[in-house]
């Protein structure tokens, strides 16, 4: 199951805190960590999602399916 827009919120924040609350902190590897937090809290909140996907067949007909957002 997808996490919500809280739980994706509430990991970049905690990412963001790791890194600034760290004295020792390297700033290429801040970014680092926070563009993997913040890309993994995305995908997280994007896979398991149903969506609904219109198309066309090979003969012209139009057609709504159910879809699931896999890795």
């Amino acid at each position: 199951m997808p996490i919500n827009r809280a739980n994706t919120i509430a990991v970049i924040k905690q990412e963001m805190d790791n890194q600034s609350d760290n004295p020792a902190t390297v700033p290429a590897e801040a970014r680092e960590a926070l563009a993997t937090a913040i890309g993994n809290a995305v995908f997280d909140s994007m896979i398991g999602r149903e969506v609904l996907v219109n198309g066309v067949t090979s003969d012209g007909a139009t057609f709504t399916a159910t879809g699931i957002i896999q890795e």
